[in-house]
């Protein structure tokens, strides 16, 4: 009896001790993917993570976005990119996913673009073709009316599993034109496969808004990456060229790493446009 009390107490002193020692050095940064593990977004976390090579991680896959708010908010220690487009159709899935942070923990705020894109070798506009495709997070039946209103079109949507979904669906011609993340599109286009003629990038020369007429022309994934208990140390890391030219290469068009509450006013202006298109 004595021997087992003795083991349990070494046992105790021991898990006391790394609590302690954890508190004192630190323990590992949680990097949370806040988006399904098939999205496009997970290899950003990954990139994140990878980036973090002096730092000891462990990588946690949420449920859904609603259990990475609730993660990332009960964590001291922990970094998640937090993707608005992700947060905003959560209404529909009756989850809330909005997360709670302060200005000083965002580690770097970037936007991409969808481009509009269909086979080379089919030639018939976007506002004459007969089906589109998008992921069912998107923003699609407002988005779709009033385009097909404003342009004497009618688009009948299908819906995927986000931009990966869709572009298969374009490479097997089961749809005539497909909205998708343009990081998803980027090596399709480089091997010919298809054509992307318009983007919602507000500063490209293929900008939709020049060509056809909508409210919300400029549709954007945008994305905060979060950080707690090591804030400063974090951006250091990803705050270089290297990690500028991937997110670049990525297809982001935008990236600041100095992220102001000027920044966050507008951030949140965005969220509430989206919201509404949903």
């Amino acid at each position: 009896m004595k021997k087992i009390i003795l083991v349990l107490g070494i046992v105790l002193l021991t898990i006391a001790s790394a609590a302690w020692l954890s508190n004192i050095f630190g323990g590992s940064t949680t990097v949370i993917n806040q988006s399904p593990a098939a999205s496009f977004m997970t290899g950003l976390t990954q990139k994140v993570q990878n980036n973090l090579n002096d730092i000891e991680t462990d990588f946690y896959q949420s449920r859904d976005c609603a259990d990475a708010a609730r993660k990332y908010e009960k964590l001291s220690d922990v970094v998640m990119p937090y993707e608005l487009m992700n947060v905003a159709a959560s209404k529909n899935k009756n989850l809330n996913c909005t997360t709670k942070f302060m200005t000083n923990e965002v580690v770097f705020y970037a936007w991409g673009s969808f481009s509009f894109c269909h086979r080379p070798d089919y030639d018939v506009s976007l506002n004459n073709a007969s089906t589109f495709g998008m992921s069912g997070m998107h923003p699609h039946d407002k988005w779709v009316t009033e385009f097909n209103n404003l342009n004497n079109a009618n688009l009948k949507t299908r819906l995927y599993k986000g931009s990966k979904g869709t572009l298969q669906g374009l490479l097997a011609k089961d749809i005539d034109w497909g909205f998708i993340a343009t990081p998803v599109a980027i090596n399709s286009v480089q091997q010919g496969t298809i054509v992307c003629p318009y983007t919602t990038d507000p500063t490209s020369e293929k900008f939709l808004g020049k060509y056809f007429s909508h409210s919300y022309p400029a549709v954007r994934f945008e994305v905060l990456t979060l950080a707690k208990g090591n804030t400063d140390k974090v951006r250091e890391k990803l705050n270089n060229a290297e990690f500028r030219k991937y997110l670049s290469d990525f297809g982001y068009s935008f990236v600041d790493f100095d992220f102001t509450e000027m920044d966050r006013h507008n951030f949140e202006l965005d969220f509430i446009k989206l919201q509404k298109s949903y």
